[in-house]
Parts: C-alpha cells; structure tokens; sequence
C-alpha cells in the first residue's frame, strides 16, 4: 500500500511541478495529507516487517536449530528493513520529504519485492538455472 501511495504521491508531484493539475488528482487530497499518510503506513508496515523478520528468526531457530539461514529471501528482507529504517530515521531527524522520501520508499519495495517473489527471478537469472 505504501508503494501504491508513494506512486500516487509522485505523480501528484510531477504533475504540479509541470503545471498539469486534473484528471484523477483533482480527487485526491493535498501533498502534505499524502505525505503524512504515506509515512503513517510506511511506519505500520516497518512495525509488521520487524515482528515478521523477529518471528522468521524465532521460528528458523526452532525449527532448523539455526537463527538464519542465510539466503537471497534473508538477504533481500534484512535489506528492506534497513532501507525503511534509514527512511524513518531520515524523515524524523533530518526532515526528509518529497522525492527523497519516494526514492527511498520504492527502493524498500523493490527490495521487498526481490525478497518475496524474485525466488524465480534469483533461480533464473542470477544463479543461471534455467528449468
């Protein structure tokens, strides 16, 4: 959800730097509500991905009698959580906004995304195993 927002904030952005207001952004609400939406689930989520990866780690533990095993899932993860940390820290000491804020967000996805579907891709591509 954060992406999709994040997305919509930077069209939003664009358009009114280009003087282009209308169509489908007339109905949304300002920058500034955007923004402070986007950082409230940006914030939800990191809360999520911290208990998920705490729990992944717990469970691993359990389970295989290992804390992590260490594989592009793990790493993808571990990176994404630092990606989003480094973006709320950001935001909350230096005052990190706009276009920042949304190259950051959407790197954090991307690594998410590599994280939970790119098995394929990292199978494939990466590693070379075509079948």
């Amino acid at each position: 959800l954060a992406a999709v927002q994040a997305v919509l904030l930077a069209i939003q952005d664009y358009r009114l730097r280009h003087r282009q207001p209308g169509g489908f952004l007339r109905g949304i609400p300002p920058l500034t509500t955007m923004e402070s939406l986007l950082f409230r689930l940006i914030t939800i989520a990191f809360a999520l991905l911290t208990l998920t990866l705490a729990s992944g780690i717990a469970f691993s533990e359990t389970m295989f009698g290992q804390a992590l095993s260490f594989n592009h899932k793990t790493l993808f993860s571990i990176v994404s959580w630092l990606i989003f940390a480094a973006l709320l820290v950001g935001r909350y000491a230096w005052g990190w906004r706009g276009r920042k804020a949304l190259h950051w967000t959407l790197a954090g996805f991307v690594a998410l995304l590599f994280a939970y579907i790119g098995s394929r891709f990292v199978l494939e591509v990466v590693l070379g195993r075509i079948g």
